[in-house]
């Protein structure tokens, strides 16, 4: 076993830090919210 639990990608990390964060809106209907998470996607 290896004495390394954890691979942390730093860059990765700081990546995800650095992108937009949403604040999901409340009482969506299931398609509402397919479409909400649809409008905040982003293709890199």
């Amino acid at each position: 076993m290896s004495n390394k639990l954890f691979n942390f990608d730093l860059e990765r990390m700081k990546k995800a830090l650095a992108s937009p964060s949403h604040a999901m809106p409340s009482n969506l209907s299931f398609k509402e919210f397919q479409e909400w998470m649809k409008s905040k996607s982003t293709k890199d």
